[in-house]
């Protein structure tokens, strides 16, 4: 187990602004960690589990003269990932393709991150086989303050390992639910992308894992073969109006009025 409360803070570090492929012995050892007891995560999704995917596209269906009569959903070939479209992703480097699917239509949508007005398609997905996946959507949005006391925190008592364990574990489940963003480098998806590779090395199918959207039930699973989901129906939709909350997550400063 991981007896360093920070192990995977100071993995990331190191990875995104140091040592990515030649790894130095910290980081080796933080991965055989992480491989010797993921396997206590493992999940499996029976054939025939239905989850779905949302594309920033659709098919327009055209009249006798060429005019757009009406839409539909996109085609299969759309829907799925090719390999010269696969760009960096929390899971994947770029031209690993990789199928990022959710457990809801608004988890779906919210991903897909469209704008008011946008024609979207939500596609249908069926697993073809029973797949285990690694999960990693328990401890996600959790702090090291959930599960450390102050006095724990301050280094003035031992922190026992077991919840030092825990903090990690929840470290590395939030780092798989943060939003990616078009203005994200490779650099910030390198750690997980990393854990992701040592899964689909050890025998696993994919990744569940929490996403940032969709509220309490909103999931996200990345599958590292396309061929183990086959698309069974897709359908257009129109985005009517996204919604944004927001609260104070610091003080505010303010300019001195020279007068």
């Amino acid at each position: 187990m991981f007896t360093d409360y920070q192990a995977y803070t100071k993995f990331s570090r190191t990875i995104r602004n140091s040592n990515r492929y030649a790894l130095d012995v910290h980081s080796q050892d933080f991965l055989r960690i992480f491989r010797e007891n993921v396997h206590h995560r493992e999940t499996t999704v029976v054939a025939g589990t239905t989850l779905v995917r949302a594309v920033r596209d659709y098919d327009e269906i055209l009249g006798e003269h060429g005019e757009v009569v009406n839409v539909t959903g996109s085609s299969e070939d759309r829907v799925l990932p090719k390999k010269a479209f696969s760009i960096e992703g929390r899971v994947n480097p770029s031209g690993v393709v990789t199928l990022y699917l959710a457990s809801s239509q608004v988890t779906a949508v919210s991903e897909a991150r469209p704008w008011v007005g946008e024609t979207i398609s939500i596609a249908w997905l069926s697993m073809t086989r029973d797949l285990r996946l690694a999960d990693l959507s328990k401890g996600h949005n959790k702090s090291p303050f959930s599960e450390l006391s102050f006095n724990e925190l301050l280094g003035e008592t031992p922190i026992p390992e077991e919840k030092a364990n825990q903090c990690v574990w929840n470290d590395i489940d939030s780092a798989f639910s943060q939003p990616t963003t078009r203005t994200d480098t490779g650099a910030e998806y390198a750690p997980t992308q990393i854990l992701s590779e040592i899964l689909k090395c050890e025998g696993f199918d994919g990744i569940v894992y929490k996403s940032s959207f969709g509220g309490e039930h909103g999931y996200n699973v990345a599958l590292f073969n396309v061929a183990d989901a086959k698309v069974m129906g897709c359908n257009a939709f129109s985005i009517d109006k996204i919604e944004i909350s927001f609260s104070q997550a610091g003080n505010a400063w303010y300019k001195a009025d020279d007068n």
